[in-house]
């Protein structure tokens, strides 16, 4: 399932080569707020040019569930909801492959890179997520995570295609930036991509951020997804920082 068919699904008719994901998005939240949902999806902002045609994942809709808090200091991890380990693994994942991370408050709900500005705290700002659209079903965490000057709108996401949907081919297509496959040590399949994006908002200078996304295909068809992309050319993670948080088996469906 190719980053554009997802998008086709989720919001109806191919779009036009210029997308204005500010309203793609701006739709979004709006819909999620009056269903109370807190459905959102990765964005960039007034001007978002990728080379590989729209690399774009819009999750929510009427099964997208609301921000998730973690369970009661005495609430063990069994007994949390759902949404509530989703998120206390991914973070676990985080925080083991790379610690220290410090975190935008609301951060990801401002689309425009250039208001990502502001202190940083410890605490996570990492809203989960529950998504379907026609070929998958999954969850989704994502927050505005800050490592130094570097400020990137960082994001999880752990899948498994429904019924009847094909393998998705892991191979690289092109044209991508800088592509690699490898295989895991439990027989995951494993893609590396980076991706040459222009990022352009009013009044600010073009940014070329940087974009790199890491994806791990388990053989039990589960597909676990890390994205990172900065408001600057430097990444916030290294490949190999990516590549341990997508292996993390905590990291799993519930």
């Amino acid at each position: 399932m190719t980053y554009q068919q997802i998008l086709d699904e989720a919001i109806g008719a191919p779009p036009p080569p210029a997308i204005d994901l500010d309203q793609i998005i701006g739709r979004e939240t709006r819909r999620a707020r009056r269903r109370r949902t807190g459905a959102y999806a990765m964005s960039a902002a007034a001007v978002l040019a990728v080379t590989v045609g729209g690399g774009l994942v819009v999750t929510g809709g009427p099964t997208a569930t609301g921000p998730v808090i973690a369970g009661s200091p005495g609430t063990s991890v069994a007994e949390q909801p759902p949404e509530a380990r989703v998120r206390t693994a991914m973070l676990a994942a985080l925080d083991r492959a790379a610690p220290g991370l410090r975190w935008l408050p609301g951060g990801e709900r401002e689309n425009n890179m250039a208001e990502w500005s502001g202190p940083a705290v410890a605490e996570p700002s990492w809203p989960v997520n529950r998504f379907s659209h026609l070929s998958a079903s999954g969850w989704i965490g994502a927050g505005v995570a800050v490592r130094g000057d570097i400020r990137a709108r960082l994001s999880i996401e752990i899948s498994r295609p429904k019924a009847g949907q094909p393998a998705e081919p892991v191979d690289c297509r092109g044209p991508e930036r800088a592509c690699g496959t490898s295989l895991g040590p439990n027989g995951e399949r494993i893609r590396v991509t980076e991706l040459e994006a222009l990022y352009k908002a009013p009044g600010q200078p073009i940014i070329r951020p940087g974009d790199r996304t890491v994806e791990v295909f388990r053989p039990d068809g589960t597909r676990v997804r890390v994205d990172a992309m900065s408001r600057s050319e430097d990444f916030l993670l290294t490949a190999a920082e990516m590549t341990a948080i997508a292996l993390d088996p905590a990291i799993s469906l519930p």
